[in-house]
């Protein structure tokens, strides 16, 4: 006796058709969710351009855009600099608030979102605009955060030289009164090395990006790894460089 199968078979492929088309439905939810919305007419900006396609009204970007996708750049690394600054400036005077004023042809709702918009921009230009912190939001990306308070293979591999030379300063910093030729030299110790640390993060990352594109995990993990290790350092370095400018304004305000 040969048993129907294709009912049964008509069954399963009408099942998978429904369960494709509600994941198709929950990613599209998903997108939505997390893309900008115009205040003005309701539609859904996907691709955001600081205004609505649809009604020109600005709009201010979701809240899951990060510092690369509010200046439309590839999370890259390397950057031009001066791009970026005139990019800022050119959005910033798009957003500036007071162009969206009532009084000024503007509505209320406009000048709260173009108040949105120039925080977001300004944010993530401070983000960008430092070596050390676009390395960081990159790390993040890549699910590394080796500034938490429980990143292990970051903090622990710190060197002990560097440890030392941390301690030595803050001896001379807590010191009183503190020597002002002293403080001068961390301070230039810590400048010079952070340049130079900001170049070898160049080079870690130029490493694993090319690394991640080749399929390399390895050679990516210790690169990002070393990336990780010199964020943390900077970190270090520049607390004690801010601690150092600060006794010695300190010191100058005392005489």
């Amino acid at each position: 006796m040969r048993v129907a199968t294709r009912p049964v078979q008509g069954v399963l492929a009408r099942r998978l058709q429904l369960r494709f088309a509600c994941q198709s439905q929950a990613a599209q939810a998903k997108s939505d969710a997390e893309a900008a919305h115009c205040k003005a007419c309701g539609t859904c900006v996907n691709d955001w351009k600081l205004t609505c396609g649809s009604c020109n009204h600005i709009v201010a970007p979701p809240s899951s855009a990060g510092p690369f996708d509010v200046f439309g750049l590839p999370a890259r690394f390397a950057l031009d600099g001066p791009a970026l600054q005139s990019a800022h400036k050119r959005m910033q005077m798009r957003a500036h608030p007071d162009r969206f004023a009532p009084g000024a042809g503007g509505s209320r709702l406009e000048q709260a979102e173009a108040e949105a918009a120039s925080a977001a921009l300004s944010s993530a230009f401070r983000v960008l605009e430092s070596p050390w912190s676009r390395a960081h939001a990159l790390l993040l990306q890549r699910g590394r955060d080796p500034l938490a308070e429980n990143a292990g293979t970051a903090r622990s591999g710190v060197d002990a030289a560097l440890l030392m030379e941390v301690m030595e300063a803050r001896e001379v910093i807590d010191s009183r009164p503190a020597d002002p030729e002293q403080l001068k030299q961390i301070v230039d110790a810590a400048t010079s090395r952070l340049s130079v640390a900001a170049e070898e993060l160049g080079v870690a990352f130029a490493t694993a990006e090319e690394a991640e594109a080749a399929g390399d995990d390895a050679a990516a993990t210790a690169a990002l790894e070393r990336a990780e290790a010199l964020v943390v350092e900077a970190q270090y370095r520049q607390r004690i460089k801010d601690q150092a400018e600060a006794a010695a304004e300190a010191a100058q305000d005392r005489r």
